[in-house]
């Protein structure tokens, strides 16, 4: 820590200067009282070390402002030493990086962390030292040599400043240098301000619903700014709590629900996982780097956010910074579910009864004419042809849970399930051979041009196929 011993060599001096200033300053007066000095040269010994007294303060001031300013530099490279940790941790969570590199990266910067919050403590104690014994020891020099000159007691005369060619030279030359610098400036630092209108990160938003189910809405963000920008889903929740709200680096989507009946829009913390990103869904926390000039593409799951409540009736996308600059607003409105109209029932067509064959007559007699009875005997009418009922049907099988693919991460797949007797989805993450539960289990992970996942289920022999962005698919408990 170079840089920090400079700085406490610079307080031990500046604290040393203000003791050695109030200590002749006391002995003059005691001096003054004793009678051996004169009034006049009491004034004149009180005023100058008065005058050393407050060059002294002035150099603390001084130096107590670099080191808050160094201070500030230091959290800010140390928060992102813990974003860049956290992270680390979950890419070897979700296996993304081999574990034994991911051990020496976190290693790396655990000693980093430590390093930088080491330095901050000594700044802090730096600038809130009150003597020279708390930053090295007093310095014990004469009063003229700690601002590096020498010099006297003032006297009643002062020589004026006259300017001279050097001078002049030396003048325009220091302007022009600190011309150049403020040109300079915002290429090495991280101010938007510049001379040519440097800006910062500002986006320009392309929405697309799927037109055949509405199942997934597309958003396409290009960054046309001259800084990069880190989205964090959804916003402002997803925000890590060591970030400020009011940085310009830093933005997201903030989703806003309309329930039916209201004419108000309420914000809405959905998951992060309902947000995807290069075909996986997003951890709470994770930010989406926009570079400038280029474009990411994210996929807000719909249908999930459809599934929070029946009452739904539209959504509203707003894209914004961290200092609440609004880049774009996108709404839309769902159709409002159409009843299902009940199948009328189909009559059975009714049974035909076979006529009835007249009895023979006896031979020699003549037939008789009168009318027949209007009932035959019993035993000359054949026996009526009863259908066959009816099979019962079988009770249709219960639904066990509502399943949806929402991406692969390695060789485990991401699913969002609800159970029949649940309100809300619950994520999970799954590999081959693992039970889900009613019997089903993960047979195969697809990834081809459509990443696909198989469930099948041994008792049955039943197999069911969901792909990913199809929304939620049925998973059924077959009967007894």
């Amino acid at each position: 820590m170079a840089n920090n011993a400079e700085l406490r060599e610079q307080f031990r001096i500046a604290l040393s200067y203000r003791e050695k200033a109030q200590k002749l300053q006391q002995e003059s007066a005691r001096a003054w009282s004793a009678g051996k000095v004169d009034n006049t040269s009491y004034e004149k010994l009180s005023r100058f070390y008065a005058d050393h007294t407050r060059l002294a303060e002035k150099d603390l001031a001084h130096w107590r402002e670099e080191a808050a300013a160094r201070h500030d530099q230091l959290r800010s490279v140390h928060n992102q030493l813990a974003r860049d940790y956290q992270r680390v941790r979950q890419e070897e969570e979700i296996r993304r990086i081999a574990p034994e590199r991911a051990a020496q990266e976190r290693a790396r910067l655990e000693r980093e962390i430590t390093w930088h919050r080491t330095a901050m403590t000594e700044l802090q104690q730096m600038a809130a030292a009150k003597t020279s014994e708390t930053v090295g020891g007093h310095l014990d020099l004469p009063i003229e040599a700690y601002r590096g000159e020498p010099g006297a007691p003032p006297s009643a005369r002062r020589k004026g400043w006259r300017w001279t060619w050097e001078a002049v030279v030396l003048a325009l030359a220091l302007a022009l240098v600190g011309f150049a610098v403020i040109l300079a400036l915002p290429l090495f630092t991280d101010s938007d301000w510049s001379l040519w209108g440097r800006s910062p990160a500002v986006l320009e938003c392309a929405f697309t619903l799927d037109p055949a189910q509405g199942k997934s809405l597309q958003v396409d963000c290009r960054n046309v700014g001259d800084r990069p920008i880190e989205l964090y889903l959804p916003w402002p929740d997803a925000l890590p709590p060591d970030i400020e709200p009011g940085d310009r680096s830093v933005g997201g989507f903030e989703l806003q629900l309309r329930e039916e009946g209201h004419d108000a829009f309420d914000t809405y913390p959905v998951p992060s996982e309902w947000w995807l990103y290069n075909g996986r869904p997003l951890n709470s926390g994770e930010p989406v780097v926009v570079e400038p000039l280029l474009t990411v593409r994210l996929l807000l799951d719909v249908t999930m956010v459809k599934s929070i409540g029946q009452g739904i009736e539209a959504l509203r996308l707003t894209a914004k910074r961290g200092d609440g600059e609004v880049f774009d607003t996108y709404e839309t409105a769902f159709a409002a579910p159409q009843p299902a109209r009940p199948a009328a029932p189909i009559a059975a067509p009714p049974v035909a009864t076979p006529p009835v064959p007249p009895a023979p007559g006896v031979p020699g007699r003549p037939e008789m004419t009168s009318p027949a009875p209007e009932t035959a005997p019993e035993t000359s009418v054949p026996a009526e042809t009863v259908p066959p009922a009816a099979p019962e049907e079988p009770p249709a099988p219960r639904v066990f849970a509502q399943v949806s693919f929402l991406g692969s991460v390695g060789g485990k797949a991401a699913l969002s399930i609800r159970l029949d007797a649940e309100d809300r989805p619950r994520r999970t993450m799954v590999e081959l051979g693992d039970d889900i539960g009613g019997g089903w289990l993960v047979d195969e992970i697809e990834r081809d041009v459509e990443q696909v996942i198989v469930l099948v289920h041994p008792s049955s022999g039943r197999t069911v196929r969901v792909a990913q962005g199809t929304g939620q698919v049925a998973l059924t408990e077959p009967g007894e």
